[in-house]
C-alpha cells in the first residue's frame, strides 16, 4: 500500500547550532584563565613510607633503610598532605634517598621518593580548540531557548513548521 502519512520534524541540538557560533580569541583566553586548574596537573611523588611510634624506633629504622631495607609505596600530591611538615619533607626529598625521620600528629615517618612528576599545565594553544567547542556549545544551549520561543510564537500565530523554521533559519526534515 502506498504511504498516506508524512511528518515534518524540526530538531534543535546544541551541536548543530554550535557549528555556526564564532568565539572570540579574548573569550577563549578568559575561559582558559578561569578554567586553568582543569588544565594543570599537580606535582606528584611516589613514596615508600614507614610509620613509627617514637623517635628512637624511627632512628633505628632509618639506619636499617640506609642498609637496604624496603618500604611500602604510594603516590601523593602536596595537596594530599594539606600543608603539613610531611609535605615539605617528601617534596624536598631526593629521588631514592630515605628522608630523616619526620614527626606528625600520628607519630614518626621515614619516606623514600621513588618517582617524581613535576607540576605541569597544558598551554593555551593545546586546549584552545576544546575551549572553543565548549564555549560554542554553551552559547548554543542558550540560543536554543531563544529559538524555541520564537518557533512557539510562530506556531501559535498559525505558521507551519516549515515557515517557523525558515523564520529562525533552522532546517527541517
Amino acid at each position: 500500500a502506498p504511504e498516506y502519512r508524512s511528518a515534518t520534524v524540526l530538531s534543535l541540538t546544541p551541536e548543530a547550532l554550535a557549528a555556526d557560533i564564532e568565539v572570540s580569541e579574548d573569550r577563549l583566553k578568559e575561559a582558559y584563565e578561569v578554567r586553568l586548574d582543569e588544565f594543570r596537573t599537580d606535582a606528584r611523588r611516589t613514596v615508600d613510607q614507614i610509620f613509627l611510634a617514637d623517635k628512637e624506633t624511627a632512628d633505628k629504622a632509618s639506619a636499617a633503610l640506609n642498609e637496604g631495607q624496603s618500604f611500602e609505596a604510594g603516590t601523593i600530591t602536596r595537596a594530599d598532605l594539606d600543608g603539613t611538615a610531611l609535605a615539605d619533607s617528601i617534596f624536598g626529598a631526593e629521588l631514592n634517598v630515605p628522608t630523616a625521620p619526620v614527626e606528625s600528629d600520628l607519630g614518626w615517618h621515614i619516606f623514600r621518593v621513588t618517582d617524581i612528576a613535576e607540576e605541569s599545565t597544558q598551554p593555551f594553544a593545546e586546549v584552545k580548540d576544546r575551549l572553543k567547542q565548549d564555549l560554542a556549545q554553551n552559547d548554543a544551549l542558550d540560543r536554543i531557548f531563544e529559538i524555541a520561543n520564537q518557533i512557539e510564537d510562530s506556531l501559535a500565530g498559525g505558521d507551519t513548521i516549515e515557515a517557523a523554521a525558515k523564520a529562525v533559519d533552522v532546517d527541517v526534515q
